[in-house]
């Protein structure tokens, strides 16, 4: 391989990890605040823009994905980097109703634009220079990097907006610039002829029939139904801390405690690629259901409080070694993109009933109950729908599990 070609290719590395910092939401902590005291939103009216925003993103997860392997991968995300750039535009330009659901709406499906897209970007990246083998750990890194650096960002930022409250959001748009500028720098791997899979047809239909054929459609409602479980069981955190008691300078110490624990399991979660894929997904189902199920048995604060930190912190981490396995085993080398999105369009859509079926429990049973009543119960229906997967995936003789 050419020498200023390879140097070109492992310059993509580090350009995942600036994309992966600055792509994030700096200006996060204020947007709730700066939605209600300075655009005059209602509660009511930013329930609204959550329900279209995750609604159109929900609908663009497998399109995004199939552009990008139609159209390239670097000018989608190029694309995708763009509308990340709009958005804190929206909230200084317009602080209203319209200005806070576009700037929600440029961001998230900006993200779905990455989604899919860089990791695929990545792992080609990889495939090109003969390191696939090496996905987790280059994927896990950046995200410890992206994790440390975006608790700094978000702490500094966040101050700002008692000087200006317009300023985090313009800090946001320097942020999002040194994303799309990154892009822009992205070497596009030629795609030497590798021993790798690839459908004959390499058609959108073609993959999804592929998908069908090995049992896969199952797996990723399954792989997207503990993705999202792992992402919404702590959207109610504040309320069961204020239930149990722990006070309120403890919130931010929790986010910290888990942003620097999820950066140290980030780096080192490649150490785990060894586990077989059939006992990854099913453990990861255990571990994810587990601790929401511990969040309902403990009665000990300081033991909520733990497991209100352990899980997002392996929540970030788990996607990249399920990414992993699922990129090691893909059936097309060409359709990268498409065939992660459509495990990001079964994540987007339990992540739509969760957090509401979770939310009425708690308001029916109590906080405590709650938490244990739906972690039974979707360990119930995480466990009959392996069962499911692992009997079809015998009988046909492939590789789903």
């Amino acid at each position: 391989m050419n020498k200023v070609y390879k140097k070109k290719l492992e310059r993509n590395l580090l350009i995942n990890v600036i994309i992966r910092i600055f792509t994030k939401r700096i200006y996060l902590a204020v947007i709730a605040i700066y939605a209600v005291a300075d655009a005059g939103l209602s509660l009511e009216e930013i329930g609204i823009i959550a329900g279209i925003t995750a609604g159109a993103v929900l609908i663009m997860e497998i399109p995004s994905g199939y552009i990008s392997d139609k159209f390239g991968h670097k000018k989608t995300l190029i694309f995708g980097s763009f509308l990340v750039f709009l958005s804190p535009l929206c909230y200084l330009l317009s602080p209203d109703f319209f200005g806070v659901l576009m700037a929600s709406l440029l961001f998230f499906l900006g993200g779905a634009f990455h989604s899919g897209t860089l990791q695929a970007f990545i792992h080609e990246t990889l495939l090109e220079l003969d390191r696939d083998g090496d996905y987790s750990k280059v994927m896990g890194r950046a995200q410890a990097w992206s994790l440390v650096a975006n608790a700094v960002l978000v702490a500094l930022v966040t101050l700002t907006y008692s000087i200006d409250p317009r300023l985090p959001f313009l800090i946001g748009a320097f942020s999002h610039a040194l994303t799309l500028m990154a892009t822009l720098f992205f070497v596009t791997p030629k795609r030497t002829e590798k021993n790798v899979k690839e459908l004959i047809d390499s058609g959108i239909l073609s993959l999804v029939r592929s998908i069908s054929n090995r049992g896969e459609i199952l797996l990723f409602l399954f792989l997207g139904m503990v993705t999202a479980l792992s992402m919404n069981a702590t959207i109610y955190r504040e309320i069961y801390f204020q239930d149990i008691g722990v006070p309120m300078w403890f919130f931010g110490v929790a986010i910290s405690i888990t942003s620097i624990l999820g950066a140290i399991l980030s780096y080192h979660i490649h150490r785990f690629d060894s586990i077989a894929r059939n006992k990854l997904f099913i453990s990861d189902a255990l571990l994810v259901a587990g601790m929401v199920i511990m969040m309902g048995l403990v009665t000990l604060p300081v033991l909520v409080v733990i497991f209100f930190i352990l899980l997002p912190v392996y929540g970030r981490s788990r996607r990249v070694l399920i990414h992993s396995a699922l990129l090691s085993d893909c059936p097309t080398r060409k359709m990268k993109a498409t065939y992660l999105s459509v495990l990001a369009f079964f994540e987007s859509l339990n992540g739509l009933w969760i957090p509401v079926v979770l939310g009425f429990a708690i308001g029916t049973l109590g906080v405590r109950q709650g938490y244990l009543v739906f972690g039974l119960s979707m360990l119930c229906v995480l466990s009959l729908l392996y069962a499911i997967i692992f009997i079809q995936t015998k009988r046909r003789g492939t590789r789903a599990v």
